[in-house]
């Protein structure tokens, strides 16, 4: 099977990274998304052939799985490339390289293409067909399994965030890379000091706006060896789910 493999080279500098000279969970994530977008304008999928159509494209979900995470002055090589559809979805895979070429993270995402004026998910065009014919997921990439009717019920409120301008992606809402690092910094003060995160899910359901508050909730169950968190980001009243998660910390 042959993939149309996209591929970029990242440094990572200082404002990337976080007290210890780690990436930062929320630069990773926005790594992808940056090299995912740079594919599609090579492959005249992108934003602004969409829009042309009166289309645009929306993260779904991602499933992230990291082995090491990269320091300051690090090069990371990342090759993206689509990897078939699945009902409404465009599937994505990453693969994270160090220089050395050791793979230090992959990740698996769905994409849908969304009716601007509708603001609903349509059908894969034509061209995303065509792009993915005789493609699936490899057998190696993660394939997230989170589903909303299997999240806790007994989750707690750990803190809240409210979404700045600087928060804000093209189409108007705060940045998927946001939402990881929401998670992330949930857990990160508690955990950061004995853990890593070693695995995000992240299933994306509703925007959120430039001045939204946003409550942090979680559940928190022990593992063989170290924590497996389960989130949610909510609105103010609790009455808009913006995004569920699962995230595994290991020592």
């Amino acid at each position: 099977m042959q993939y149309p493999i996209h591929h970029e080279q990242i440094v990572i500098t200082h404002e990337l990274t976080n007290a210890s000279g780690t990436l930062k969970e929320g630069a990773m994530s926005q790594f992808l998304s940056d090299v995912a977008i740079g594919h599609t304008k090579i492959l005249g999928v992108d934003m602004d052939a969409m829009s042309k159509i009166g289309l645009t494209w929306m993260l779904h979900s991602i499933h992230l799985t990291i082995n090491q995470w990269p320091h300051i002055n690090d090069t990371l090589e990342i090759d993206t490339f689509p990897s078939g559809l699945d009902r409404l979805f465009a599937l994505r895979c990453y693969e994270i390289k160090n220089s050395q070429g050791n793979q230090i993270a992959k990740a698996s995402s769905r994409w849908m293409q969304i009716d601007v004026s509708r603001r609903r998910p349509v059908r894969p065009t034509p061209a995303i067909v065509t792009l993915n014919a005789g493609l699936q997921l490899p057998q190696d990439m993660p394939i997230g399994d989170l589903v909303t009717t299997e999240m806790p019920q007994d989750m707690k409120e750990a803190t809240h965030y409210i979404a700045s301008d600087s928060d804000i992606d093209f189409n108007g809402h705060v940045t998927q890379a946001t939402y990881l690092q929401w998670l992330a910094n949930t857990m990160s003060k508690t955990y950061n000091d004995k853990y890593r995160l070693a695995e995000a899910q992240v299933i994306y359901m509703r925007e959120i706006l430039p001045g939204n508050t946003i409550l942090s909730l979680i559940k928190e169950e022990k593992t063989d060896n170290g924590i497996k968190v389960y989130h949610k980001l909510m609105s103010e009243d609790h009455q808009i789910t913006h995004c569920i998660g699962l995230t595994i910390w290991q020592s």
